[in-house]
């Protein structure tokens, strides 16, 4: 049996079902934290989002959303709160990075080399690739630092958390940008971008895609339904099929234009205020003034890139 034929036997949903299981085994380890206040909010947020991921093809779209309300509700409501985490000692994590030194950042680069090896060589999905990729890499991991499965759970359900609410922003952006879309908001997007600027040029073009996918994930808080509502509106009609353009090549850019504007904004929770919170820096205006100069740049390089590469 060739590699193919396995990757065959899978797909996405084989990996949402184990995510949903890890944060199942999450809600349990919430249930026996009896020190915690806020434990049953945990428990019912973790299982909640568990199912979603775990039965989210089966269940009707109507018992998904419930659960998605129900989490806002627990948050708001009962609240969530992070449970006591036995560390490592100070000691030890100054052993390890000293025993391992730069060769920690490997899984990173690991990560991105296995997923794109999937993709090109194997023709597997890209997504479903880096789950692949994911689940490979922490067992070679787990074989590397020679620890065991269930210091990988304990490890996960101390970073999910921390993360805490937050977990459920990606979806829920997602799900606003959506809604966004088939209102027809990309439409409206076109005509207030033409009543500002005349668009009549491919760099013009290039530059309206970035420049606005960026403002609105400045508004959203996140990249992933800026992209989506902007592309409806701008990059589809205006950009692939009036000018031309590769759609793949001024996705790609028009997506990493809209994390320029993420960068930017304090409503970006979950990539700005979160981990400021975790960091101990309690002036989030220092952190935006410091990565606007980054997403500024970048932003004109992508409209750069985008004029060069996708036309």
């Amino acid at each position: 049996m060739n590699l193919s034929t396995v990757f065959e036997a899978f797909d996405m949903e084989s990996i949402y079902r184990i995510i949903g299981a890890l944060l199942f085994l999450f809600s349990l380890m919430a249930l026996m934290d009896n020190g915690n206040p806020k434990r049953w909010g945990n428990v019912l947020f973790t299982g909640l989002l568990g199912g979603t991921f775990a039965f989210g093809t089966v269940l009707p779209a109507a018992v998904t959303g419930g659960c998605v309300v129900l989490m806002v509700f627990l948050v708001v409501v009962i609240g969530i709160k992070p449970g006591r985490h036995e560390l490592p000692s100070d000691e030890r994590q100054k052993a390890v990075a000293d025993r391992f030194g730069r060769w920690l950042f490997s899984p990173f680069l690991l990560l991105f080399a296995s997923t794109l090896t999937l993709h090109w060589v194997w023709n597997v999905e890209i997504l479903f690739a880096f789950g692949i990729s994911n689940i490979v890499i922490l067992i070679g991991l787990m074989l590397f630092f020679r620890e065991t499965p269930v210091a990988l759970v304990h490890d996960g359900h101390r970073m999910f958390d921390i993360m805490g609410w937050a977990a459920l922003l990606p979806q829920l952006l997602a799900a606003f940008g959506v809604v966004f879309e088939t209102v027809g908001m990309g439409g409206v997007i076109l005509e207030m971008a033409e009543s500002f600027v005349v668009i009549d040029s491919k760099l013009m073009a290039a530059a309206v895609y970035c420049v606005v996918t960026a403002f609105f994930s400045m508004m959203m808080g996140n990249a992933f339904p800026a992209f989506l509502v902007v592309s409806s509106g701008i990059g589809i009609p205006l950009v692939v099929r009036r000018l031309g353009a590769d759609p793949a090549v001024a996705g790609i850019i028009a997506m990493l234009s809209g994390y320029c504007g993420t960068l930017m904004t304090p409503m970006g929770l979950n990539f700005n205020v979160l981990p400021a919170e975790r960091l101990g820096i309690r002036n989030l205006n220092e952190v935006l003034r410091v990565q606007r100069g980054t997403a500024l740049l970048l932003l004109l390089i992508n409209i750069a890139l985008m004029y060069l590469l996708a036309f």
